[in-house]
């Protein structure tokens, strides 16, 4: 099947800025790809590139297209994509996003000259448990905070993830008003997004919360795997990696103490849908808990 690739920036404005500890956007920053069959059937894929979490940006990004466009024109399925993606392991280790975009694109593509869903097409089974959905809760105005709260509240959610901003004062009337707003039925753990420069400092700092949290989020600087255990012990608590974990190799870095990581999967910074769900394989092996 012949296919046609083209990526563009995608900028869609925000109705209120998003912050935490990392950055500020107040608009998304991503890339979108079109894949285009002779048939008429055209395909989506978009990417999310994070300076702070692969150092992509979206200009890095339509460099990789660029420099690989005609290659990715050959491909004609998914052994083909397979296949181009094992050759290239350093190239999409680099540019998790940008392939991403590129993969997804491809598959919907696919899937849809074939009739099947993507499920289908990729040969995984069809999705058929419960899953529980978390808020996000950024660091922008209390105004902002309350508002998206009340929403989030009303569509029945009470599972939250709240950036930390590093004034124990404001997380603090944050983490109480999510608990009240709640009737204290509330589960909750904190995206620090590597805030503290010493595990000390991040224990100091979350023993003084006023309610309990269930994990934390990149409390330190990013693939600091024993610090990040040392937190867990002091604390009692879970270490969510983000920016701490990128791909299937990482695993060596957390088998030692599987009991005490959860893997945040991101297919964007994964590289792909495929490189994901070869990671939640081996972390269903592992015993390790994913956050998708």
């Amino acid at each position: 099947m012949p296919v046609s690739l083209t990526m563009h920036p995608l900028q869609i404005p925000f109705k209120a800025s998003f912050s935490h500890a990392s950055a500020t956007r107040s608009c998304t920053e991503s890339v979108l790809v079109c894949a285009e069959l002779g048939d008429g059937i055209t395909g989506h894929g978009e990417g999310c590139p994070r300076q702070y979490v692969t150092s992509e940006s979206v200009e890095t990004a339509q460099q990789f297209f660029a420099k690989q466009m005609h290659a990715f024109d050959e491909l004609a399925d998914l052994e083909d994509l397979k296949q181009w993606t094992k050759a290239h392991v350093s190239e999409v280790d680099a540019n998790p996003a940008a392939y991403c975009a590129v993969e997804m694109a491809l598959l919907d593509a696919w899937a849809q000259a074939k009739k099947q869903t993507l499920e289908e097409y990729i040969g995984s089974s069809a999705l058929t448990s419960a899953y529980t959905y978390s808020a996000v809760l950024g660091a922008g105005s209390m105004q902002t905070f309350q508002k998206q709260m009340a929403q989030y509240h009303a569509l029945g959610i009470r599972d939250y993830k709240l950036k930390i901003t590093g004034d124990i004062a404001n997380d603090g009337e944050r983490t109480a008003k999510v608990y009240e707003l709640n009737n204290s039925n509330a589960r909750l753990r904190f995206d620090a997004n590597n805030l503290w420069d010493t595990p000390a400092s991040a224990v100091d700092y979350l023993k003084a919360m006023p309610y309990a949290f269930w994990a934390v989020e990149e409390p330190i600087k990013a693939r600091d795997y024993v610090g990040m255990a040392n937190i867990a012990q002091a604390l009692d608590c879970k270490i969510i990696l983000d920016e701490s974990f990128l791909k299937l190799s990482d695993f060596s870095e957390l088998q030692h103490q599987p009991s005490i990581w959860v893997i945040n999967v991101r297919i964007s910074k994964m590289g792909g849908l495929l490189r994901s769900l070869e990671v939640a394989k081996q972390a269903e092996q592992l015993g390790i808990p994913i956050i998708i």
